[in-house]
């Protein structure tokens, strides 16, 4: 009876042990069952990973709503704390199968200490550096503990801020008194987003926490860890690239080999010794009839993939692949009679940039997804534009956003992560800097998207420009005004172009937008420049016409987000200039009194606040038209046209062509039709009346045109046809003797273009005057709203000339193929919707308002 009992519980205890054995052989998932707490609390809270405290926190209803009203305030507490993340994973080291253990941490905000069952494996102050560690060594049967401290970011800044025994000149975006540290800017002392300080069209919300991904994986004991690629020589015919294989092992492993495959093209065999620890290993390989890589609109966007199989003499291999494009890039800054050029050559091939500034998606980093990213760079790529530059004050973007833009052939001018800062000195400050800067190239520098690494924005303007240096020497003196820049200069001119030789040799670098040479002030005759006198110093939209350099890498003026937008976040009783809701996402010093003027100058800022959204719209747009049509007509003088701003990191009064909830703007419709690769662009408001025939194309194209001269009723004036040959290193002009335009008011008449080019017909709409000049008739319309299988098609008409037709569902989610249109008499105009909204809802929320009718209520036969 007692060996029965024995056997049972042998049985019992073997099949418990299997259970056991089973659930230790599943493979630790790094990116769920986290936990989190205020190191001061003793109750741990589920996490979302990547994630930040402050997402968390909301996800638990800790805090309210950071983005809605004026809570942003509410949560300042929260970074003067400190925070820790937990992750507990069962675990038995025979799933390591001889193998090593690796903990891989892509991004951890800011100041972290990383523990594995208590021992310390990694010390952080950097948001923008990853780490990948050894950790098989640490790792137990049973459960194993992985814990990360935050901590406070505010605290953790101060003891570098008290270090230095001088004031560094830093933009009043940084908003340290809201920030509880009022007259301490700490922001540049952080290798952290400078944004998450508070700027001039974001919130002051700076994030703690894991967010990027974290992964655990097995490792041979010599394994790949990076292939890096860099073209030796780029010709029509043949191409030579070298490979940098960058190996890992914990012992020698001699009479190795190395087999090098890209696909299309032959393998090569290289016989390679590997050393204990760290080995780089260098080769290279000739692609016969290469395909290139070429931007949007240029060519075709070929990548290659590349295969490193390393195989040892037991037999056994490991592999890894890169992906990268084959491609030559010049910054061309030649000498000429009036300064010098500033472009960028691809493939041998001048390009002129058409694109934006883009920003963080969110100012809590972690909370966006691979769609989102999707999701704006196609709008980015509907929009005709070609460029896109990753904004100095946020962050560096994950790799799929690189990888869209290979894929789109988006060209990226990549900024290092400073702004409107002069930097410190303190003692391991470059280090951190000079980690950050090889981390990311060489994280990057596959990717042919990537044109050109910049050093900063507007810091060495600000130095030179804003008075910046004159206050330095006159609060501080001059040798701390030698010093201040000294420090600029041994970075920007020193530390980061040096790390770049070694690591990026072939790709341009400048060292601060907008300069006009390296360390010297901007200038309209070369270098780049930010133009912001429209808006800031209130000049009318025409000075654009005046103000151009060689590279306009910025320029941009405020709008209101549309009414649907605002009611998610803020209250309808919000829907006022002054209210607190509204003025909290309004961060632009004195911009409600700037959108007040312009629209007194432009159109009128007597009328209800329902009409601001879309008067504002309408100025931005009109301002952007002005400003690209200018770049553009200048060409090849100016070379490329960055408008100031893609998109937004939270709900804000902003420069966005789409809002951050992905609606496009105004200005969003009229920059496409601007950037169209040919464009004809109408000097109307000048005289002798001239078209301007822009051709982006690589090939000379022919241009077909019909040009009608209409009164806003439909009767035809004039009319005028031709086409024209236009190259594409120059503009074609048209010009017209006056007598086609005598005899008529200019205030009752408009021009409508329409023109051919290999891609289709176009047209577009130009006004004499100004919009607040024309005597526009009464609003008068009919529609008619059907369903179809993606939403509805909305079919409009007007008899007369209906200035900026605006559509909305409000407070529906609707995509439009047109809006703010402007509306010829007697044309029916179709307007596809897409939308997940039942049909019954879009028909009673249909909104209307256009320029004709802006001060009444637009009544619809």
């Amino acid at each position: 009876m007692v060996r029965y009992s024995s056997i049972v519980i042998l049985i019992v205890l073997s099949t418990l042990f299997q259970g056991c054995k089973e659930q230790q052989f599943t493979w630790p998932d790094m990116s769920s069952g986290w936990f989190f707490k205020n190191v001061k609390d003793s109750v741990w809270r589920s996490a979302k990973v990547p994630g930040s405290v402050q997402a968390n926190l909301r996800a638990h209803q800790l805090i309210d709503p950071p983005f809605y009203r004026d809570n942003e305030k509410n949560i300042q507490w929260v970074d003067k704390n400190d925070w820790v993340f937990k992750k507990e994973f069962p675990f038995h080291r025979n799933q390591l199968n001889g193998e090593q253990g690796w903990l891989t941490l892509e991004g951890l905000d800011t100041y972290a200490k990383v523990y594995l069952n208590d021992s310390l494996i990694w010390v952080t102050e950097n948001m923008f550096v990853g780490k990948s560690v050894r950790v098989d060594s640490l790792l137990k049967n049973g459960k194993n503990t992985l814990k990360i401290y935050f901590q406070s970011p505010v605290e953790a800044t101060l003891k570098y801020y008290n270090q230095l025994n001088y004031n560094l000149p830093v933009s009043a975006n940084d908003n340290d008194t809201l920030g509880g540290i009022p007259g301490k800017r700490i922001s540049v002392f952080a290798r952290k987003a400078p944004v998450q300080f508070g700027w001039d069209f974001a919130p002051r919300i700076l994030t703690m926490g894991i967010w990027r991904p974290v992964r655990f994986e097995k490792r041979h004991a010599a394994n790949i860890q990076h292939i890096s690629v860099q073209q030796q020589s780029v010709h029509e015919d043949s191409a030579v690239v070298n490979f940098e294989v960058k190996i890992y092992a914990s012992k020698r492993f001699p009479n190795s080999e190395l087999k090098l495959k890209i696909k299309g093209e032959s393998d090569r065999n290289f016989k390679i010794n590997v050393p204990q620890g760290i080995s780089l290993h260098r080769f290279n390989m000739k692609i016969d009839d290469p395909d290139f890589w070429w931007p949007r609109g240029y060519g075709a966007q070929n990548m290659y993939s590349a295969e490193a199989k390393l195989q040892w003499n037991t037999g056994e291999s490991r592999e890894r692949t890169a992906r990268f494009g084959v491609r030559t890039v010049e910054l061309v800054q030649d000498s000429d009679s009036t300064g010098a050029s500033f472009y960028f050559k691809i493939n041998d091939q001048p390009v002129f940039a058409r694109g934006a500034n883009m920003v963080p998606l969110n100012i809590m980093p972690s909370e966006v997804t691979n769609a989102d990213l999707r999701s704006l760079l196609m709008k980015t790529v509907d929009a005709n534009m070609n460029m896109i530059r990753v904004w100095g004050g946020g962050i560096y973007q994950s790799d799929y956003f690189y990888h869209l833009c290979d894929s789109l052939g988006l060209m990226v001018w990549q900024d290092f992560m400073f702004a409107c800062s002069m930097v410190p000195d303190y003692k391991g400050y470059f280090e951190h800097v000079k980690q950050e800067v090889k981390y990311n190239v060489n994280r990057l520098k596959n990717h042919p998207s990537i044109v050109m690494w910049c050093g900063n924005n507007e810091v060495i303007s600000a130095w030179n420009n804003w008075g910046w240096e004159k206050r330095v020497i006159r609060e501080q003196g001059a040798e701390v005004a030698q010093r201040i820049y000294h420090t600029y200069d041994s970075l920007f001119h020193g530390l980061i172009p040096d790390v770049l030789a070694t690591e990026d040799p072939q790709r341009p670098y400048w060292s601060s937008s907008p300069q006009s040479a390296p360390g010297m002030p901007k200038s309209d005759t070369s270098g780049d420049r930010h133009y912001w006198m429209v808006w800031w110093g209130k000049a009318p939209f025409k000075d654009y016409a005046s103000n151009s350099g060689r590279f306009m890498s910025e320029y941009g003026f405020q709008s209101i987000p549309s009414l649907s937008s605002l009611g998610l976040f803020m209250r309808e009783a919000d829907f006022n200039l002054h209210s607190r809701g509204f003025m909290n996402h309004q961060k632009s010093t004195g911009g409600n009194a700037r959108l007040l003027h312009y629209l007194d100058t432009n159109y009128t800022s007597k009328t209800t606040f329902n009409n601001y959204a879309f008067l504002t719209q309408l100025l931005q747009a009109r301002a952007m038209e002005s400003a690209i049509s200018t770049h553009r007509k200048l060409k090849p003088y100016c070379m490329g046209s960055l408008m100031w701003q893609l998109n937004d990191c939270w709900p804000a009064v902003s420069w966005s062509m789409i809002d951050f909830y992905g609606k496009k703007k105004a200005a969003y419709y009229a920059i496409k039709k601007s950037f169209r690769p040919v464009a004809l662009f109408a000097d109307t408001l000048e005289k002798p009346f001239r078209l301007t025939v822009v051709n982006d194309n690589k090939e000379t194209t022919e241009v077909r045109y019909k040009l009608t001269v209409m009164d806003f009723y439909g009767e035809i004036v004039h009319e005028y046809a031709d086409e024209v040959l236009v190259r594409n290193d120059s503009n074609t002009i048209v010009r017209f003797e006056q007598e086609l335009f005598h005899g008529f008011d200019p205030n009752t008449m408009f021009i409508y273009v329409e023109y051919k080019d290999s891609e289709g017909w176009h047209e577009s709409v130009f006004t004499f005057v100004d919009d607040k000049r024309l005597k526009l008739p009464k609003s008068q319309f009919s529609y008619e709203l059907s369903e179809n299988k993606n939403g509805a098609l909305m079919e409009v008409t007007s008899p007369v000339f209906i200035r900026s037709m605006y559509f909305s569902f409000i407070p529906y989610d609707v995509s439009f193929s047109e809006n703010f249109v402007d509306m010829l008499p007697n044309r029916t105009y179709e307007i596809e919707i897409k939308t997940k909204v039942d049909f019954k809802r879009l028909e009673s929320s249909i909104g209307f308002k256009n320029v004709n009718g802006i001060i009444d209520d637009i009544s619809v036969d």
